[in-house]
């Protein structure tokens, strides 16, 4: 309102003041990936109404340069340090819109070796995230890789979460997202009272696991519970747990990022079975004993990659050729891993085809360069 007398004789615009529907309907668009700008259009109102109304309704907001910004960039992979351990990117623009970004997030151990393996896996068509591997073959995108933060083994999973609950659904393409204990208490609560969490399950006598009758996919107890709504047409909201978690929460109070099966059965959900763990203990998990079966095979077909190769076919693919024979990457990193190649030097030496023998270095620079098939990784 004007001052009373006062000179300014300019026709003011008149703010536009949005209902509990607009509001909500603005935010779904804007989850959906709808820009600012058109927003502000749509609904008649200004950069700085939108920006109050998330903050009031607490919405997360998209990934924006200014976030990038305070990122480690990395032009090169092979640049970076070996066994660096954080959180990372890989995140991709539009080169209509830069302020279009899509981004993906995951944390390591080895953050070089990770990074090497997506990409290996996006050019190769494998990745498992269909999410990820549309955007990369996009041509209105370009990907970049960054190193967000660097972390201790410890921080990586807690920090990776923290990550991924920042910003908006809409730009990220993880397919999966965390969880927080206190945005599923109601529903943890309410599969403790689940019949199939209560009773779906069998000892076994041998080793005292409790394994769930019913398992997912990947092989985890499983349990659906719905909360809310009621009535023939009334829809509650219905939440997926793998029991195993809710166990340990049931006998801790605590939800941890990562909960590993001490009995490495995953079907089991016997709380006294289970402890908290990070990414270097899970890895270890997820091996098995399968460092020891290679390590036999190995010797028993005297390193050579061919049948190696064959014999773990069902585990790897054969992904490139050496010297017109059809092995697979994996070999090598294993080899690497168990550091086989210094502990069995003789097996390597009594190989000539093999390129780490003590005969085929002697052969010299200029006759290896003859060698056609040398994978580029190795060369």
């Amino acid at each position: 309102m004007r001052i009373k007398n006062s000179k300014d004789k300019k026709k003011r615009k008149i703010k536009t003041i949005l209902n509990g529907t607009q509001e909500l309907n603005l935010i779904s668009d804007y989850e959906e990936g709808v820009a600012i700008y058109e927003l502000r259009k749509k609904y008649n109102v200004s950069k700085t109404y939108i920006s109050n109304m998330f903050k009031l309704r607490k919405v997360k907001k998209r990934i924006d340069w200014s976030a990038i910004k305070q990122w480690t960039m990395v032009d090169d992979v092979e640049a970076i340090g070996e066994g660096a351990h954080g959180i990372y990117a890989l995140f991709f623009i539009n080169v209509l819109d830069s302020n279009n970004i899509k981004l993906y997030i995951g944390s390591s151990t080895n953050i070089k070796t990770r990074l090497k393996c997506h990409l290996r896996e996006l050019k190769t068509d494998q990745h498992k995230s269909i999410n990820l591997l549309n955007i990369y073959r996009d041509d209105n995108y370009t990907m970049r890789y960054a190193i967000i933060e660097f972390c201790s083994d410890k921080e990586i999973l807690q920090k990776e979460n923290e990550y991924l609950r920042k910003w908006s659904d809409s730009c990220l393409l993880n397919r999966s997202k965390p969880t927080n204990k206190e945005d599923v208490g109601p529903w943890l609560e309410a599969v403790l009272k689940n019949k199939a969490y209560r009773d779906g399950y069998i000892i076994n006598n041998e080793t005292e696991c409790k394994e769930s009758v019913s398992v997912s996919k990947s092989g985890y107890g499983q349990v659906k519970v719905t909360l809310g709504g009621s009535g023939i047409t009334g829809k509650g909201v219905t939440k997926y747990f793998t029991k195993h978690r809710v166990a340990f929460w049931e006998k801790n109070g605590s939800y941890p990022e990562l909960i590993r099966h001490k009995c490495r059965n995953k079907k089991c959900y016997n709380p006294d079975h289970l402890e908290s763990g990070n990414h270097r203990d899970n890895n270890l998990d997820n091996r098995g004993d399968f460092p020891e079966v290679f390590e036999k095979v190995w010797l028993e077909l005297n390193g050579d990659l061919e049948k190696l190769t064959e014999h773990f076919s069902s585990r790897w693919k054969s992904s490139q050729l050496w010297r017109g024979k059809a092995v697979s990457y994996s070999v090598y990193d294993w080899e690497k891993k168990l550091d086989l190649r210094k502990k069995y030097p003789e097996v390597l030496d009594a190989n000539s085809d093999r390129r780490f023998s003590l005969s085929y270095q002697k052969l010299g620079r200029s006759r290896k360069k003859k060698h056609k098939g040398l994978p580029p990784r190795f060369s």
